[in-house]
This record gives C-alpha cells, structure tokens and sequence, in this order.
C-alpha cells in the first residue's frame, strides 16, 4: 500500500513539474514554451475546419514607468491584472500566454472580427483605470496577424507578423 502512495507522489509530483514547465507561475496563464507547444495544435484544427486563426501580439505601454515610479510589485499587479483582463475578455478555448517580460498573446480561433474583441478589453481596461485604487493606468499596443485556413504560415512566421504589427502601433502612438 505504500508503494501505491509514493508511486501517487511520484505521479503528482510530475505533474506539478509540467505544469510550472508550461504555466507562468505570476500570472497562472501559458508561458512562451506552453504557448509554442498548444498554438500549433489549435492551427492544425483551424485549418482542418477551414476556419481561419488570428494572433494578438499584445505589448503592456509604459510598463518601465510603472515598475520605476511604483515599483516592481506594482509591475508584477499590473502583469497579473492584464493577464486577468485577457481571460474575461476571450474565451477559454483561446490560447493565453505571457510571451516575456510585459508582452502578451492571444491566439484565437474562428473569431470573426478581432476588433470586437479588443473593444471588449478597451472597455474592461478603462473599468479598470477608472478605479480610484488602480494607481496607475494600464496601456497596451497590439499587433493583429489573421491567417485564413488556406495558409501554410509557421507559428514563428505568424508570431514575427503580428510583433511588427504591433510595433508599427506602437510607433504610431508616439
């Protein structure tokens, strides 16, 4: 009988490891490595179900003045509460993931229009900031990538696109 518990431990114990291999233990959504190992999946069931993907490429505004002015406690709320703005705002079957440091994707299948989306958030965002305890706004640019299900585009193709992308609003805000 003990045997079978420690082989249980063993067993969670492994679990917990893949886990913490995948999850970004600050913010509970995928990280890079979980996000590069399911996106690839829900594209192959995009372009099985000819139904097209879209990759947000999000990048937190003024994340330095943040962590400088308020410190990086308050760096570290903001990425939880952005990350908690993204799982309201999209749906589970959506792939969330904290890419690195203040940047953030979305991966979305069959969504349609991707702007209805990120109306959504704007509105969840300015909720947010309206909040007299919020301290400091919360800003994002974002980089939108659609492919249609005809497209044989790698993840690492679709995630370059949807960077620049956001760069290129990024520039445009100043």
């Amino acid at each position: 009988m003990s045997s079978l518990r420690d082989l249980a431990r063993m067993v969670e114990g492994e679990i917990v490891a893949i886990d913490l291999a995948v999850a970004d233990p600050l913010t509970g959504v995928a990280n890079r490595r979980g996000f590069e190992l399911s996106a690839p999946s829900l594209l192959h069931v995009c372009r099985r179900r000819q139904v097209t993907a879209t990759l947000l490429f999000f990048d937190l505004d003024e994340f330095q003045a943040v962590n400088d002015m308020f410190g990086h406690d308050a760096g570290d709320q903001a990425l939880i509460e952005f990350a908690k703005l993204l799982q309201t705002t999209f749906r589970n079957s959506d792939i969330i993931a904290r890419y690195g440091g203040d940047e953030f994707v979305v991966l979305l299948a069959d969504t349609g229009d991707p702007a209805v989306s990120l109306e959504r958030l704007q509105t969840f965002l300015a909720a947010r900031n309206a909040h007299p305890s919020s301290g400091y706004p919360l800003g994002f640019s974002v980089g939108t990538t659609v492919v249609e299900a005809t497209s044989d585009i790698s993840l690492d193709e679709l995630i370059t696109r949807a960077d620049a992308s956001m760069y290129e609003m990024k520039r445009a805000h100043g």
